[in-house]
Formats: structure tokens, sequence, C-alpha cells
């Protein structure tokens, strides 16, 4: 609830980092607020997951095995190839604005424009070409790191735990 969410943004603001996949990353979506003494700062982080409106313009990914390209020389990307298989259910999927004042952000894995699909069933896979599946965001001191598919999803994990084992070892990126 509001009190959880106050203690996460607090977390964050501490310097924390949140790590987050699947549907919990709407959490983190739209405005939030973050407590300093009396005052509260409002902010949005520099994101949103568009899956909702792909699913209604055709996209079904009831759980298959879809290509990530992954960002090079980045520390969530420390010994990973330029490309993995990921388990997704189509959901989330990422788009990002320009960051303000004390934000960053950075796309880490993106969708490739074609031939998502690497085993399994899904239709209009297309829609998510070239979106973003993977980021990695700073709001102030805090760091969140937002997955659209599951980095620990059983067999899947041999090409994917790395990126989570790399976000829980992720310290401040300069």
């Amino acid at each position: 609830g509001k009190e959880g969410m106050e203690k996460l943004m607090a977390f964050s603001d501490g310097g924390g980092s949140i790590i987050s996949w699947g549907r919990s990353a709407r959490l983190f979506e739209g405005m939030l607020k973050i407590k300093k003494g009396d005052a509260e700062e409002e902010f949005s982080l520099p994101f949103r997951d568009i899956s909702p409106d792909l699913a209604k313009a055709g996209l079904y990914v009831p759980g298959s095995l879809v290509k990530v390209n992954l960002l090079a020389d980045h520390p969530l990307t420390l010994g990973m190839p330029a490309s993995i298989g990921v388990f997704s259910r189509g959901r989330p999927v990422f788009t990002t604005s320009v960051p303000k004042f004390d934000m960053d952000r950075r796309v880490i894995g993106t969708y490739p424009e074609k031939d998502i699909l690497m085993s399994g069933y899904a239709s209009g896979e297309e829609k998510m070409g070239n979106k973003a599946a993977m980021l990695w965001m700073e709001k102030g001191k805090g760091q969140f790191v937002l997955f659209g598919f599951g980095p620990q999803f059983r067999t899947s994990t041999q090409t994917s735990y790395k990126l989570l084992f790399n976000a829980i070892l992720l310290e401040q990126v300069d």
C-alpha cells in the first residue's frame, strides 16, 4: 500500500537499488513521491509501459522465448552476449522519455526489429520491435532496474540470470 511505497521511495532516495520485473514495474510508473522531512517531492520516472496499447493493437504472447538485444559495455550486461533469449508474456514493454533534473536512464535491452520469436507462440510480436525490454534509471542517489521479462524463469535462467545478478551487485553507475 501507500506506506510500503513510501518506504521503497525512501530506500531508493537513500541510495538503494530497486529491481523489478513483470507487472510490478507498474508500481514505478506515473507520479511518485519522496518524503523529505516535512516536504514531499513529486516526480515521475522517464518510462511508460505500453503493453496494454500493444495488446489492443494485436500483440499476444502467452509465454514464449523471445530475442532481446543488449547494450554493450554497461555494468548490467557485463559478461553477456550481444543478444539473448528470454521468457516473455509480452508485458511490460517500455518506452522512455528524456529524464529530468537529477535523473538518468539507459535502455539496456531492446526487442529486435524482426525475428523476435525464438520459440513458442506469439502473434503481433512485430509490435514489440525496437521497443525497450530492460531499463536502468537513476533518481538522485537511487537506481531502478526494470525487466520486461522474467530474468529468473526456469530453464531460460542460463541466459538471463546473469542480468539479475548484475543488477543485484550493481554499484552506482557514473
